[in-house]
């Protein structure tokens, strides 16, 4: 009877539990009444005998001993401490008896394969997995650790499951696996772990892995997560905040991607030298694209970037074949070498958010032909636009000429505009002073 088993379960927390004849018996917390259920013809409570039945037991307390393990006139005691865990695990046959599931709903229970519609549930029986542990390389220290190796190749990959917060994190593949599709949850000795995270290095070298399902549970993907994988494509859901550092690096085989409002950072060098990248739409999330985000992606032709963005990191663009950018309007500086080496960028739009140009910021970009300098910069880097070798104008509009870093103008720019007004404070300013002759008022 399922309800009385339920209201019966907390009895099971007696000092001393003994199976004798007719019935099992047990002192109750106060460790002088001694309490019984009946078993067999003499039962009068419907007491499920889980003893009688294939239930197994894990019982867990400091001090918790087995004084005899025939569990006649002994059995199991706890000591000072008291008992801290026990699970009972029964098959659906066990639990349901004689009712059909409508009857077994009736009486609160809910008969479920796991899971809710949308979501991907892995089951793992003892069968499946295998339990490790990990070794600090660094000190040397043995770590006990809950890792489980799914044997099946349904559940290729293995993962550890942090039970204070009962969740669960991808580590790895088992072998080199061509497809995964990774669970929302996965359920180990009865208990639900959400997968929330991919963790660092997870993928890293799994050159066959050519697709693979993220879960719209998972919150974060690690450093070289999919570093040097076969994958082509990826989505990546709509719950995960942060793409770690180089998570899909040296991925060559990777067309598009599309990064959903919820990351709000791009991790350093997270799809640098993914050479067949050739698009991109960064979601209105994101306030951070880390140094070397996109670095070397040669086919890279086409970017999204949305305002949100305030900080371009250094080289985050370096060696793209990027034709066209418009800057986000929050961007306040862009990094050093953020652009450099795109000789493919014929057209640029920078923001008047922007208050400096970093080193070698555009250097190489031997497509521009004009430059739009908004009144909010005050500082140039130096080489900040040498290699520009088709650069024929620059319109700068500060009022105050801007510090102009070494060499930040290639020579050979035919025209610089100015602000009417200080056209010979600009044919004055350190910097500037060499372009004398080339420096015109705004018309």
């Amino acid at each position: 009877d399922a309800t009385k088993l339920i209201k019966t379960s907390s009895s099971f927390f007696g000092t001393n539990w003994v199976g004798s004849g007719d019935g099992y018996f047990y002192y109750a917390a106060d460790t002088t009444t001694l309490n019984k259920f009946e078993k067999g013809a003499a039962a009068t409570t419907s007491f499920v005998d889980l003893f009688a039945t294939d239930a197994k037991f894990v019982i867990e307390g400091e001090g918790f001993t087995l004084e005899d393990g025939d569990l006649e006139g002994g059995g199991f005691v706890v000591g000072e401490t008291s008992i801290n865990k026990i699970e009972v695990y029964l098959t659906l046959e066990t639990l349901q008896g004689d009712a059909t599931a409508e009857q077994a709903k009736a009486l609160g229970w809910e008969i479920t394969t796991g899971g809710t519609e949308g979501e991907n549930v892995v089951e793992l029986t003892p069968e499946d997995y295998t339990s490790t542990a990990t070794t600090d390389d660094a000190t040397g220290d043995y770590t006990p650790s809950e890792t489980f190796v799914g044997k099946n190749p349904k559940y290729a990959f293995t993962f550890s499951l942090n039970d204070t917060d009962k969740t669960a994190t991808i580590t790895g593949p088992v072998g080199q696996p061509t497809e995964l599709d990774i669970p929302n949850k996965i359920i180990v000795k009865g208990q639900d772990y959400t997968t929330t995270s991919i963790g660092d290095y997870a993928f890293f070298y799994r050159t066959s892995l050519t697709s693979i399902t993220i879960p719209n549970s998972v919150k974060s993907i690690g450093g070289e997560a999919f570093t040097y994988c076969g994958l082509t494509s990826i989505t990546i859901p709509n719950s995960v905040t942060s793409i770690g550092v180089g998570a899909f690096k040296y991925c060559s085989s990777l067309t598009s991607i599309i990064i959903p409002d919820s990351v709000t950072s791009i991790g350093f060098a997270a799809f640098a030298s993914c050479t067949s990248l050739k698009s991109v739409q960064i979601g209105n999330g994101v306030t951070s694209i880390g140094n070397k985000a996109f670095q070397e992606c040669s086919s890279l032709t086409s970017i999204t970037i949305p305002d949100s963005v305030t900080s371009i990191g250094e080289f985050a663009f370096n060696k793209t074949e990027l034709i066209s950018i418009n800057i986000p309007k929050g961007v306040k500086n862009i990094e050093k070498y953020a652009f450099s080496g795109c000789t493919g960028l014929t057209s640029i739009t920078i923001p008047d958010s922007v208050t400096s140009i970093g080193l070698k910021a555009f250097d190489g970009c031997s497509g521009l032909t004009s430059i739009k300098i908004p009144d909010s910069v005050t500082s140039i880097g130096g080489s900040a636009f040498s290699g520009c070798d088709s650069l024929t104008s620059i319109t700068v509009k500060a009022v105050t000429p801007p510090t102009l870093g070494y060499s930040a103008i290639s020579t050979g720019v035919q025209t610089i505009y100015v602000p009417s007004e200080s056209v010979e404070a600009y044919k004055n300013a350190d910097g500037w002073k060499k372009f004398a002759d080339k420096i015109q008022a705004i018309a």
